[in-house]
Formats: structure tokens, sequence, C-alpha cells
């Protein structure tokens, strides 16, 4: 019965806010983003990307241009979940574009396959890397989700774009 009670108070408090307009006064990283929603500050994490956090190649480079796209704006946001972090899982419009397209197509984020299904974006991503777009200038580029999980020596290679050695291999 608790569980009841709990999805229907979700359900209803959330419908105020499942589609509308909004300011992001913030932008955290290339897909997390702090919005005024019904008057309260959200953190947000936009659905279908992973962009490169601050410390790994183009972190920074993706932060600055989303910032530049998107700070200070007012955007169209729909809620579709909630993250484990408890941020809103959203997807974005500006100036009637989609946000994630948009990432993914100027090499700012990577396409999320493993939470999205959304074939378009995969394509986009395709002529990202061909074009040698944003993050995909750095042939060792690695998504963020493998990244997160290397160490702090391992971390060190992926921070700036540059040939990693390959195996060696010993001559007769």
């Amino acid at each position: 019965m608790k569980s009841f009670l709990l999805l229907t108070f979700l359900a209803t408090a959330f419908t105020g806010f499942c589609q509308q307009n909004c300011l992001l006064n913030m932008v955290t990283d290339g897909d997390s983003y702090r919005a005024f929603i019904n008057g309260k500050e959200q953190k947000v994490q936009l659905l279908h990307v992973d962009a490169p956090e601050i410390g790994q190649y183009f972190g920074k480079e993706s932060k600055d241009a989303v910032t530049a796209l998107m700070e200070g704006r007012m955007v169209e946001l729909t809620l579709h979940d909630f993250d484990l972090y408890n941020r809103l899982v959203v997807s974005i419009r500006v100036n009637g574009m989609s946000l994630d397209s948009l990432l993914i197509a100027n090499g700012w984020a990577v396409y999320d396959y493993k939470f999205s299904g959304n074939k378009q974006l995969a394509g986009y991503e395709a002529e990202a890397k061909i074009k040698g777009a944003g993050l995909w200038q750095c042939a060792s580029t690695i998504p963020p989700w493998i990244w997160r999980q290397l160490n702090k020596r391992d971390k060190r290679h992926y921070q700036k774009c540059r040939s990693l050695p390959g195996p060696t291999v010993k001559r007769a």
C-alpha cells in the first residue's frame, strides 16, 4: 500500500513539469546541468548521451561548448526518469533542436547505447567519428563509462590526446 501511495504521489508531483520551458542556469559538465523547474533548482542529466568527464580528454571543451550554447537560456525540458544520483533524467530542446543530437553530431558527447535505442543518434556518432569532430579528433578516445572505471594511473593516459603505446612484441 505504501508503494502505491508513493507512486501516486510521484506521478501527481511530476505531471506539472513532465514537459515545460525552464531556465538552464548552470552547466556542470557536458551532460549534467542545473535548471529552475517550478521555481526550484534541480539537478538534471541528459538522456541518450555520456559526455567526457572534466578530467578526461575533451571534457572541458565539451562543457565549454554546452555552456556557450545553453547556459542562462530558456530550454524545453521533458522529464523521463531519475538516475542513481537522484537527478532528473531529461531530454532538452534548445531553439527547436534536440540537445542530444547536437552534442553527438559535434563530438561533444558519445551515444550511450547501454541506455538508449535511438538509432538516429548512433548514426550521428558514426558521422562524427568519420569527420573527426570534437572528441573524435583523438584516435585513443574512450567512452566516459570506461574512463570512470580506470584507476588514477591509467586515467592519466587518457587525459590528453596522444598515441598510446601498443603491445610490445619480442623479435627473434
